[in-house]
């Protein structure tokens, strides 16, 4: 079982490997906590993040909860370094796509959940790359 900081450290020595861009997640990376949760609770996802209130319009700072960015996930995910790189890509790819979009404006809620399942698909992509590369 990995640690948070063991995962980070996978996560940063491996992603330009995959993607080299991703490199500008890594300031993301370092404001993210995470909470591991057992997998029931995770009700078939591997990881997890939401802004911590509910809102009708989302601005980038509405992500963080005392300045860190609280990503659920899967205890099991921490076994695998693999799935460490790969779920890690993920859920930055995600949330770098979100502040790239949102940037210092703001986005209503509805939209902001349409543009997250668009870009998901291409987060699936990476972290299956990201899997093969380890």
């Amino acid at each position: 079982m990995r640690t948070w900081d063991e995962a980070k450290q996978i996560f940063r020595e491996n992603i330009g490997k995959v993607h080299p861009l991703m490199a500008e997640t890594f300031d993301i990376l370092d404001k993210v906590s995470i909470r591991m949760e057992s997998a029931e609770l995770m009700e078939g996802n591997w990881a997890s993040y939401q802004p911590p209130k509910i809102k009708s319009h989302y601005q980038w700072s509405d992500f963080f909860e005392n300045g860190r960015i609280i990503i659920r996930i899967d205890k099991n995910v921490m076994k695998s370094d693999q799935a460490i790189l790969g779920i890690i890509a993920h859920e930055l790819y995600e949330l770098n796509a979100i502040r790239n979009k949102i940037g210092t404006n703001s986005i209503p809620a509805a939209a902001l959940q349409r543009f997250i399942n668009d870009v998901h698909s291409a987060a699936i992509d990476l972290q299956n790359r990201a899997v093969q590369q380890l």
